[in-house]
């Protein structure tokens, strides 16, 4: 009994001898699951590229149902590969089985579960707050398009734990804290060249632009509590809101030409009468909707496996792309302060990202202690401990 006690003892010991060595800084590696979460950042500026092409080129006579529309397609056309998973799992399905069985009546749940049942009026009310929020985000970002305004990301970092925590009751731990905090810090001092900029006349639009910067939290975060709470894929929903939200758009223009136009007028949302290269404007125009789609999806994707908090801190990446992209063509025109800050915050913010992401690991101050690398390494010790002990009672009781 004493031997036993000791060797408990001694197993402690080396435990904390362990700790005490470990370095301060554990790099981890990166899951290939979570790969997604740093391609997703790589479309998003893609989609912003190309869209500040575009807009160079001044082909876009109407901008505010241009970009309504954009961003509604390629909910709807991400939604569509719904039906990819819905027919793979017809086909895979088994053909000799009992109807009553359970495999039966689960795949029917998962694949044929109509989606608006007699239970599903909650879920009906949150796909129109779903379209609404899409809707007025880009009406907020057009009005607010003209001022100098605070980042959103900004924002975006603020309320996304807040909602997180209220509508999907997601606990956070020490090192995602910490990470969220770095992010906060990095781009307050990427606002910095904006706060020099600021007067009076762009107070109301900051104040405008701080909702704006909860629209879209709430947005990606109901679209993860639809899933959680009625079983709805979110490509699925992405489908079925971004139709609905189209019909409104399309009715609503519809009676605003008709008023003001007294025709479908304001429908031409293209002037290429003055563009040389058309051929150019047309690939960049394909690719500005090929490009969203594929970050919509993998989006999506994400806020299925993953949480909503870590789709964004992956992707505030996202800006700091686009930013170096735009440097380099751009590298006369920019400003000294912006060289200088620029660099600074955004290298903070894809730090936090690392932190977040667990691929950075502090081991200092309870840091590492709900990281899934040492939980998983807990648990191969227990494990094994368990396994020591049902060695150790089966050679007392031989």
């Amino acid at each position: 009994m004493d031997d036993s006690i000791l060797n408990e003892e001694e197993e402690e010991e080396i435990k904390e001898v362990k700790i005490k060595k470990a370095p301060l800084i554990t790099f981890a590696k990166l899951n290939k699951y979570y790969t997604i979460l740093f391609l997703c950042p790589i479309f998003s500026m893609l989609g912003n590229y190309f869209l500040s092409k575009i807009m160079q080129a001044n082909v876009i006579k109407q901008n505010l149902f241009f970009y309504i529309l954009h961003e509604e397609l390629t909910y709807i056309f991400a939604g569509l590969f719904y039906f990819i998973s819905y027919f793979r799992g017809k086909s895979n399905k088994p053909k000799n089985i009992d109807k009553n069985s359970c495999y039966e009546t689960s795949i029917k749940y998962l694949y044929n579960r109509p989606l608006f049942n007699k239970c599903s009026r909650k879920l009906i009310i949150f796909l129109l707050i779903l379209c609404c929020l899409l809707i007025s985000e880009k009406l907020i970002y057009i009005y607010t398009g003209e001022y100098n305004l605070f980042y959103l990301w900004f924002y975006y970092l603020l309320f996304i734990p807040l909602f997180s925590k209220l509508i999907l009751k997601e606990n956070l731990y020490k090192h995602q804290y910490l990470s969220l905090l770095i992010s906060i810090i990095g781009m307050i001092i990427i606002n910095i060249p904006i706060c020099l900029k600021i007067t009076k006349d762009d107070l109301l639009a900051n104040f405008i632009n701080l909702i704006n910067g909860a629209v879209y939290p709430l947005f990606i975060v109901l679209i993860k509590y639809i899933y959680n709470k009625f079983y709805v894929m979110p490509l699925k929903t992405s489908l079925v809101f971004g139709l609905i939200s189209l019909s409104v758009t399309l009715i609503g223009f519809i009676i605003y030409s008709l008023i003001k136009y007294h025709d479908l007028t304001f429908f031409n949302a293209f002037d290429f009468s003055n563009i040389d290269n058309k051929l150019t404007i047309s690939i960049y125009l394909i690719l500005f909707f090929l490009f969203p789609i594929i970050f919509q999806l993998l989006a999506l994707l994400i806020l299925f496996y993953f949480s909503p908090i870590l789709f964004l801190v992956s992707e505030v990446i996202s800006p700091f792309l686009l930013w170096i992209v735009k440097t380099i063509e751009n590298n006369n025109e920019k400003k000294k302060l912006e060289l200088a800050i620029y660099p600074i915050g955004y290298i903070i913010v894809l730090f936090s990202s690392l932190v977040y992401n667990e691929i950075i690991i502090f081991n200092f101050c309870g840091l590492s202690h709900n990281t899934k690398k040492f939980v998983d390494q807990r648990m191969i010790e227990e494990i094994s401990e368990m396994d020591n002990l049902m060695n150790n009672d089966d050679l007392q009781d031989s």
